[in-house]
């Protein structure tokens, strides 16, 4: 059965509950950044992340969707590829500043394209066609 929803931009105060949503896309790449396997840490990083403008991974890249009552069910990041080295850079100097870390992924996207970085439903809302 689908659920009816509607897609709307993130807001910062999503930040409870929506990078908990991303990081089911992104643990591996999230574990390599802040250098182990800890969902509880990498949920903090991305929740940083996520409340600050001017990053891959803020609420300003993302859209989520919603049932009628409010409830995230979904998140979809995706930025201008064109701006994907400044979007990048906050992010690798907080894996360096808080992790030592000075791992430069391979850049995943090129100019002139929207760059979709990531797509995730809530455990609660699979099957029932949101990410379709």
């Amino acid at each position: 059965m689908d659920i009816h929803h509607n897609i709307i931009s993130a807001q910062e105060s999503d930040a409870h509950y929506v990078p908990e949503i991303m990081l089911q896309a992104m643990e591996d790449i999230i574990f390599r950044f802040i250098k182990k396997e800890d969902r509880s840490e990498a949920v903090n990083f991305l929740t940083q992340l996520f409340k600050q403008k001017g990053n891959l991974y803020s609420y300003e890249h993302t859209f989520v969707a919603i049932d009628d009552n409010g409830h995230i069910l979904g998140s979809l990041t995706g930025y201008d590829g064109d701006r994907f080295i400044e979007l990048r850079q906050p992010i690798l100097d907080h894996m360096k500043e808080l992790y030592n870390n000075n791992l430069i992924p391979e850049a995943e996207t090129a100019g002139d394209e929207f760059y979709i970085d990531s797509i995730a439903v809530a455990p609660m809302a699979r099957g029932k066609g949101i990410g379709t």
